[in-house]
């Protein structure tokens, strides 16, 4: 596995999930399955090799600042009506969560998801399109306005009304009922 370290900015560091780390401190108030999703599933999704999960630690207390899990997917999109579709390689940001313990404690900069996306997430899907082929960053957003307009200024863009019903019944995790499919090219 390539090395993580160097994805360390000096103020944080990322780190793969592993049995050994505390996962007890992290909380997500408004994304609350985020958190349970970490604390219960995502080591299991690890050994099933269905999904990776990192974790952005606090470069001198070591606290988890926020986490995020990526797994290989694909994007369908439909020719038209009788005519099939055509599938895109994608990688989905499926999780993506800042800890809101670590938030009330610390003072950290503003608009700090989009700092942990552009200093982490992005930089490593990027690292990992090196060895796999993957034309597109995607994501199953909470359905909230506010986070969606964040999940933008990231670059991330919506779809028609007609393309996001096709790739629903297509693609859309149970998991992710009720979310929003959001996307941006690699």
């Amino acid at each position: 596995m390539m090395g993580l370290d160097r994805f360390s900015d000096g103020y944080y560091e990322l780190i793969h999930l592993t049995e050994d780390v505390d996962l007890s401190g992290f909380a997500s108030k408004k994304g609350y399955g985020l958190e349970v999703y970490l604390k219960k599933y995502a080591l299991d999704d690890e050994e099933l090799k269905m999904a990776r999960t990192y974790l952005v630690l606090d470069a001198s207390t070591k606290q988890i600042a926020a986490y995020f899990t990526l797994r290989t997917g694909l994007i369908t999109v439909s020719r038209g009506l009788f005519k099939g579709f055509d599938a895109y390689t994608g990688i989905e940001l499926a999780n993506f969560a800042v800890n809101d313990s670590y938030r009330e404690v610390h003072e950290v900069i503003p608009r700090f998801g989009s700092y942990v996306f552009s200093q982490f997430v992005f930089p490593l899907v990027l690292e990992i399109t090196k060895y796999v082929g993957a034309a597109y960053l995607y994501i199953f957003a909470l359905p909230d306005d506010r986070l969606m307009a964040h999940y933008e200024t990231m670059g991330f863009e919506h779809t028609s009304e007609k393309m996001k019903r096709f790739i629903y019944r297509h693609v859309k995790p149970v998991y992710d009922e009720g979310c929003t499919f959001m996307w941006q090219k690699l």
